[in-house]
């Protein structure tokens, strides 16, 4: 898992926001990075994690996904409940943040992909029963 301060996410999302409304998230072993463009005019990558790991630059990328912004920045309020989220690039993202001294969260989120292909399973499923 990457461990970031939920303020810096909050910061992150915030900026994304206002560039554009699909975030590209990818990840490799020890870091992961947040990616929005605006029409290929302007764009903004925000990375958390081990970034110091030059040896490994040349690591494949084991977790690419696009999200919808409006999904991400609803994580955003776990910043007033802890100092820190955990993320875990799988499918689906996962994150995981305390929640004082209650316990714990857990968030999975689907991307787009994983979205559209569960809308065509259903749709699917749906024309076996006409």
């Amino acid at each position: 898992p990457i461990s970031i301060s939920s303020i810096n996410y909050q910061k992150m999302l915030k900026e994304l926001g206002n560039i554009g409304n699909v975030i590209q998230v990818s990840a490799k072993k020890y870091s992961i990075n947040f990616s929005c463009s605006a029409t290929g005019v302007y764009g903004r990558t925000v990375s958390f994690g081990d970034l110091d790991d030059n040896e490994d630059e040349d690591e494949d990328i084991k977790y690419d996904q696009e999200f919808n912004t409006e999904t991400l920045s609803r994580i955003s309020k776990l910043a007033g409940l802890n100092t820190n989220i955990q993320i875990f690039a799988g499918k689906p993202l996962y994150f995981k943040s305390n929640v004082g001294n209650l316990g714990e969260i857990n968030i999975y989120i689907k991307s787009k992909e994983q979205i559209e292909k569960d809308s065509c399973n259903i749709d699917n499923s749906d024309s076996d029963y006409d």
